[in-house]
């Protein structure tokens, strides 16, 4: 039905035709837009599954101008070496990774990639986390190194016996030099520090839970390498951060989180490679024009004018 309303004031007679033309009333959105490729789908790495908020530390691009961006969490980022093997970079050491759990808290399990490659694994530095991991509380052990000790003729102190010293070929020495491998529950004279100026002390983490009964010194095969089986059960890291109130709530949307470099939330990544305004992935797209309101303004046989 059409409308009509009587203007009881006149207007000018040059204004016969308007046309208002509604703007859009859809959502804005940042207009902003990412590789989509940035985000990981989840895929296999040898024998671990790897999906957000694990990324591939290859896979990095630009997010809203900041370069070595990601799809993830600080501190999760994983190096499938070579198409097999999943690696997690700590201090400069490369850590095998043998399982993942994504539920009931981020956690993975290493293993020193010394432990993974040899018999008698020689191990020269110690587990250096980054801010957002950390070993849970309760869950590991510590089997403790000392290299290369020096005690000279002149040393009278107490100090581990001869014979329980490490006789794989690759800790051997130049001269009298010994190397002992304990776990620390068990290093002898531990109040003395024995070991101070005169050896290279380096602590491994391992499960607790994966350390047989009774002293492993008396197994004949723990200073012929028999201490690898119990690194070989590697030590669980779990991701130590607080997320930013911008992720949680670009998460609770569908969305996932974009951090730079420095571990910074940067972007909330919403499918189709769309940036999501105010962090919100579910927020309307923009939307369609109004239809055109056309407005006709006619004069009537006295004068008046007509809205249609």
């Amino acid at each position: 039905m059409a409308l009509s309303l009587h203007l009881h004031h006149r207007l000018p007679l040059a204004l016969l035709l308007v046309v208002l033309v509604a703007a859009s009333h859809g959502v804005p959105t940042s207009g902003d837009s990412y590789d989509p490729s940035l985000c990981l789908k989840p895929q296999l790495c040898g024998s671990v599954n790897i999906s957000y908020p694990f990324y591939l530390s290859d896979d990095t691009g630009v997010l809203l101008g900041n370069s070595s961006s990601y799809c993830g969490y600080p501190g999760l980022g994983i190096k499938c070496d070579g198409g097999n093997q999943a690696v997690l970079e700590l201090g400069g050491e490369k850590y095998i990774i043998s399982s993942i759990n994504n539920t009931g808290g981020l956690t993975v399990t290493v293993v020193d990639h010394e432990v993974d490659e040899e018999a008698c694994p020689k191990i020269d530095h110690n587990v250096t986390l980054p801010r957002w991991l950390k070993i849970p509380d309760g869950t590991v052990e510590y089997i403790v190194f000392f290299l290369d000790c020096n005690f000279g003729t002149e040393f009278t102190g107490q100090k581990p016996d001869t014979n329980s010293s490490i006789t794989c070929p690759n800790f051997m020495s130049l001269g009298p030099r010994m190397s002992f491998v304990f776990l620390w529950e068990d290093v002898p004279y531990r109040d003395t520090n024995w070991w101070q100026g005169r050896c290279q002390v380096f602590q491994v983490p391992v499960l607790k839970d994966r350390l047989g009964q009774g002293d492993p010194q008396d197994d004949p095969g723990w200073k012929k390498g028999g201490f690898r089986n119990t690194l070989l059960a590697g030590f669980p890291l779990a991701w130590d951060y607080q997320k930013p109130l911008a992720c949680e709530q670009c998460e609770g949307t569908k969305g996932q989180c974009g951090y730079n470099q420095t571990g910074q939330f940067v972007a909330c990544l919403c499918s189709g490679g769309r940036v999501g305004d105010h962090n919100n992935c579910t927020a309307a797209t923009p939307g369609k024009p109004l239809s055109k309101l056309v407005v006709l303004v006619l004069p009537n046989c006295s004068g008046d004018y007509w809205l249609l």
